[in-house]
């Protein structure tokens, strides 16, 4: 190796480890000072590819919030980032009859041109019944060859959402004696601990 190739090669060395945060090159000749400069190098090389291979090469964020607008309406807001998109989806709620009145979306990042006129699509959540069969109206609304499946991952998130915020609600307006009957008929079925409980009654009943 020239000298000029080993210079070039030394300062290329030190440039991506102070980016990287790694270690300096006055760090790298200290530790192998008593190595050849190619081996330096060699070693300083190695230990450049393993930080590379632990940077994060996708990340998603998806939030969502409910917000109470009255006694019958909520508004839900979804945010969906992630390393190629970018995108919001905003539905009104008719809590008392578990409808979508109003929805509203935009795309503020998207990998390929022709994904923002998906956005249109968001208004056919309107009329939407959140008390059946609700991904299969929202795939059909939003979903599909013709739709974006980000903006279906963001709705059904949106939904989840809503139902928290009815617990919420329920908790909040109700006595704690009717809150939990009506609660676990809500979340039957629905993960562990509701299976559990629900497993408990039925054995509570039979005896």
């Amino acid at each position: 190796m020239t000298k000029f190739r080993l210079l070039k090669q030394i300062s290329r060395i030190a440039f991506i480890s102070a980016q990287q945060g790694a270690f300096s090159f006055f760090t790298i000749f200290w530790s192998f000072k008593s190595m050849s400069i190619e081996n330096i190098i060699r070693n300083a090389n190695v230990k450049i590819r393993e930080e590379v291979y632990t940077l994060n090469l996708f990340n998603r964020t998806i939030s969502v919030s409910v917000k109470k607008i009255d006694d019958q309406h909520v508004i839900v807001d979804g945010v969906f980032i992630d390393s190629n998109h970018e995108l919001i989806l905003s539905m009104t709620v008719d809590i008392g009859k578990s409808i979508v009145t109003a929805s509203h979306g935009e795309f503020h990042r998207a990998p390929h041109e022709d994904c923002l006129c998906t956005v249109n699509h968001t208004g056919n959540l309107v009329g939407i019944d959140l008390g059946r069969n609700v991904r299969r109206q929202v795939v059909s609304a939003v979903g599909g060859e013709k739709g974006c499946v980000h903006f279906e991952e963001l709705a059904l998130e949106c939904v989840k959402g809503v139902k928290q915020a009815n617990i919420r609600l329920m908790k909040l307006s109700l006595p704690k004696d009717e809150v939990h009957p009506r609660l676990y008929d809500a979340m039957e079925g629905t993960c562990h601990h509701f299976h559990t409980r629900e497993k408990q009654n039925k054995n509570q009943v039979a005896r």
